[in-house]
């Protein structure tokens, strides 16, 4: 008897050490994201100075760029008429 029992308690030893180090495995893949992560960060801090400079630089640049690039739209009047090249067929007829 006590060669039947010895084979099942070997499968179950084994599936427990698998279990316990696929959960072993499991909870430290965002322990080692998180760790790695703050030494990315960390060690792009060393340039962030020089990027945060060249970001401004680069978004005052587009700013400048938009505000002088963008088509002026003609002015309206009160009374709905726009600029020289509207036509007065455009006006909606009273009764």
């Amino acid at each position: 008897m006590s060669n039947a029992s010895k084979p099942k308690t070997s499968f179950i030893s084994r599936t427990a050490w698998m279990t316990g180090i696929a959960c072993v495995a499991c909870c430290a893949i965002p322990l080692i994201g998180i760790a790695m992560g703050s030494a990315a960060v960390a060690g792009l801090s060393l340039y962030s100075e020089k990027a945060a400079f060249v970001v401004a630089v680069a978004g005052v640049a587009v700013v400048l760029f938009r505000r002088f690039t963008r088509q002026q739209s003609p002015s309206c009047n009160l009374d709905g008429s726009c600029g020289p090249g509207k036509a007065d067929t455009d006006k909606p007829e009273g009764p």
